[in-house]
């Protein structure tokens, strides 16, 4: 049979004596249960503390990401931008992150001098997963040609499926305009250096047709004073007859 509260008679209450023994049982349990509490307090504490350091490396990257001097890009594994910092945006010219991200489409090939320069970057990176120092010639929104030295790496999830790439981009331009002036001083000197030992070997040509003439005016010389005593005793002997 079900008891409900309605089958229950009445009680006034009195005469009713705590049962010392329930209550000892109660107290047990509910100090037995005090640890548990605890314990499920823990995990929820250790998550916390979790995003919140995940929050403040997420605060620092953003920090990184937005001052540094460098140009930072993140772009779908088939090469489409999804993300720049503003230093990459002035690198190309544009004013802000957001109107190089509305501006450039594609895969961005257009913005290279050599179109193939993108794809084999994209290429390269693609069978490496880490590319370093790789150098292009990119054209900025005002048309001017600069040098850039790109490294990129892929971003994988817990199964090392690749959710983008990242990268950094560096404005090298002054770098090559010297390397160049370096390399045309330096041809210049090597022909000077060639020239300066062309009129040595002409020099020295010089002087040994001069030692030759000198030693063949000597030989003269000898040869005439040889004649001349021959030709003395002859006139003696010729006048004397």
């Amino acid at each position: 049979m079900l008891i409900s509260r309605g089958t229950l008679p009445p009680s006034s209450g009195k005469g009713v004596k705590p049962n010392p023994t329930v209550h000892k049982n109660f107290t047990k349990w509910k100090t037995s249960w005090q640890p548990t509490d605890q314990t499920l307090a823990e995990p929820i504490i250790d998550r916390k503390r979790v995003e919140e350091s995940l929050f403040a490396v997420q605060q620092r990257y953003r920090s990184l990401f937005e001052n540094s001097t460098d140009g930072i890009f993140q772009i779908t594994p088939d090469g489409y931008y999804i993300a720049c910092n503003p230093s990459l945006a002035r690198l190309y010219g544009y004013e802000s992150a957001n109107q190089f991200l509305s501006h450039v489409t594609g895969v961005g090939q257009y913005l290279h001098k050599d179109p193939q320069r993108r794809y084999q970057f994209l290429d390269l990176l693609h069978s490496k997963g880490l590319l370093e120092d790789f150098e292009s010639q990119v054209y900025r929104q005002d048309g001017t040609l600069i040098w850039i030295c790109e490294s990129a790496w892929a971003i994988r999830d817990a199964t090392g499926y690749i959710l983008y790439y990242e990268g950094l981009v560096k404005d090298i331009t002054k770098q090559k305009l010297t390397e160049a002036a370096l390399q045309t001083a330096q041809a210049k000197l090597e022909a000077q250096s060639q020239e300066l030992e062309n009129v040595l070997k002409k020099l020295e040509l010089a002087q040994e047709h001069l030692k030759q003439s000198e030693k063949m005016s000597t030989l003269g010389q000898l040869c005439a004073g040889v004649v001349h005593e021959i030709n003395n005793p002859l006139n003696f002997i010729c006048g004397n007859v």
